[in-house]
């Protein structure tokens, strides 16, 4: 989803993609792209090296994601036991140059563990880049039925005079956008009411599909 991206000489390639926690694809995923900003969805995230410490022998526990020389890391501010499933990386030799900022909005109302928000001033020009991943999962232990992780943002439509870039994995099937014969999920609606109230717009054809891969599980 995305409303009129700022006009610049050179275009700022951004890449949003689902890898499934694992780290290596991770890594060399950040070695070989191109992108300039890299938004992350279920990226690796976990114990890291722990800090060194005079107290204790084996260090202070440290949960982080893969960490890679060329990137800055930006993780969503985390409540006790929860776990980053967003991650947005910023190329070092793009954030580095004089004309670029970088600000990441940890006190959005709409940043979750799952959303990260993130202010890009290049020159004059600012946009918003929202990195989203929706977490489905059963309503309890033994219920067929599926609650998500929207609920942060839908109280919160994005102001329609910042130009603004959603991107991630939704995990919804919808009306407006899903191949025919999907089962729509029940919180679609609500979803569309924040992409409207947003002033977004889909990018991707409609019926299109968005997913790359077979299905595994």
């Amino acid at each position: 989803m995305t409303d009129t991206a700022p006009q610049e000489e050179s275009p700022v390639i951004i890449v949003s993609v689902n890898l499934c926690r694992n780290a290596n694809i991770l890594a060399t995923f950040l070695q070989s792209t191109t992108a300039s900003i890299a938004l992350i969805q279920e990226p690796r995230y976990g114990p890291l090296i722990p800090q060194c410490s005079d107290s204790d022998p084996d260090g202070i526990p440290v949960l982080g994601t893969v960490q890679h020389p060329m990137w800055d890391c930006y993780l969503p501010p985390l409540s006790d036991g929860e776990t980053a499933k967003v991650a947005t990386f910023i190329r070092k030799s793009f954030s580095m140059s004089p004309d670029v900022q970088v600000v990441p909005l940890l006190e959005h109302p709409g940043t979750s563990y799952s959303s990260l928000f993130l202010d890009i001033q290049i020159a004059d020009s600012l946009f918003c880049v929202a990195n989203i991943y929706n977490h489905v999962h059963p309503k309890g232990r033994h219920s067929s039925r599926l609650t998500h992780s929207f609920s942060s943002l839908f109280p919160f439509p994005l102001p329609t005079f910042i130009p603004t870039m959603v991107a991630g994995d939704f995990n919804t099937h919808s009306s407006t956008w899903s191949l025919p014969g999907a089962t729509i999920s029940s919180w679609a609606c609500p979803l569309e009411e924040w992409f409207e109230d947003s002033d977004l717009h889909l990018v991707s054809p409609p019926g299109m599909a968005t997913r790359l891969g077979e299905k595994t599980g």
